[in-house]
């Protein structure tokens, strides 16, 4: 291991408990407003990319159906999300986004742009390919090694 490893160690933990700490509080408050946590974020963002139904979601994700519907039904209070007939099964009901949604989800959008413009404004060609192979590694660790299997 490298140098750094108590160093990265630190930071690793910093960002695991921000991560947590915003997800409570909601991220990108001050600009989105509402306090969305990061399931929500996530819903949103898969919502706008194609509308899609709640087993959809709980499949991408992996998570708890009920988990799903209380923040479906959330942001549906809330006038995110609305839900529409499937256009080739009328039974089939699809999550979509409101204009309020869309206006939420281009907030969010912009946000992770300018956040991520401002972590990567002073770092060479050299330094993005070495974030972009931990993350890479961080995500393979997590995946292979944390992975729920169906029972």
């Amino acid at each position: 291991m490298a140098n750094y490893t108590n160093e990265i160690s630190a930071m690793m933990e910093k960002v695991s408990t921000m991560i947590v700490t915003q997800d409570k509080q909601g991220f990108y408050k001050s600009a989105v407003g509402g306090g969305y946590g990061l399931f929500e974020l996530l819903v949103i963002s898969a919502v706008a990319k194609a509308d899609c139904s709640i087993k959809n979601i709980v499949s991408h994700f992996g998570v708890n159906r009920n988990i799903v519907n209380s923040v479906v039904g959330s942001l549906m209070k809330s006038g995110v999300l609305t839900k529409i007939r499937g256009e080739n099964d009328a039974r089939v009901q699809l999550l979509s986004l409101t204009e309020k949604g869309r206006a939420v989800y281009r907030l969010i959008e912009a946000e992770k742009q300018r956040e991520l413009e401002f972590m990567l404004s002073e770092a060479s060609i050299n330094e993005e390919k070495a974030i972009l192979k931990f993350l890479s590694k961080y995500i393979q660790y997590r995946t292979e090694k944390f992975v729920v299997k169906p029972r």
